[in-house]
């Protein structure tokens, strides 16, 4: 975790310096679709970002995610096989949170006055932590992943501050048990820092 926080702060150590920069909070909603779409349902997220202004039709950001899942049922139904036995149980999830930190940069599609339409790519990495039952087994799990994302959004800007609304891909690359793929629908606002 040290070592994490460390790669960040160089990451935004030459943002610091530099002339503009922007905070970003911004509120979504992640709507996790495949395997997790199964289990998990609409869910709230905050985002933390720091965003360069854009230089011609191109910007950097660092970013900063932590979405907390919500089962879609308290308790579900799952079995195994054993040779040629099925054997009925159920599965509860305690917690399912996801974590992450990325790159990315984003291309301004067009600009109208004060209006701006972007479109972005970025690499993540990060963590998602879970604790659930299945049976009479139970597991902590503390997962590391890597993984892309995709963006377009809308902008208005005025003054010092922007307002905006977004629409994100995530896709993880993870091991086999922890396959995380979803979108986040958010809205959030600027604060450009001089």
């Amino acid at each position: 975790m040290k070592y994490l926080i460390f790669v960040s702060f160089l990451f935004i150590l030459p943002w610091i310096s530099q002339a503009q920069f922007a905070i970003s909070p911004n509120i979504s909603v992640s709507v996790p679709t495949g395997v997790l779409g199964i289990v998990m349902k609409r869910s709230p997220c905050l985002k933390l970002e720091f965003v360069e202004d854009f230089d011609n039709k191109w910007r950097r950001r660092h970013m900063g995610s932590i979405t907390y899942f919500i089962p879609r049922r308290d308790t579900f139904n799952i079995y195994s096989i054993s040779g040629t036995y099925v054997t009925p149980s159920t599965q509860t999830f305690n917690l399912f949170v996801d974590l992450f930190y990325g790159y990315g940069i984003d291309y301004r599609i067009m600009q109208f006055k004060d209006f701006k339409l972007y479109a972005g790519l970025g690499v993540l990495g990060g963590l998602t932590i879970r604790d659930y039952r299945a049976g009479g087994y139970s597991e902590f799990q503390v997962l590391y992943n890597m993984g892309a994302s995709g963006r377009t959004g809308l902008e208005f800007s005025f003054k010092n501050q922007a307002v905006f609304i977004e629409l994100s891909r995530n896709y993880y690359f993870n091991s086999e048990k922890a396959i995380i793929d979803y979108n986040n629908i958010g809205a959030g606002i600027r604060f450009l820092i001089p």
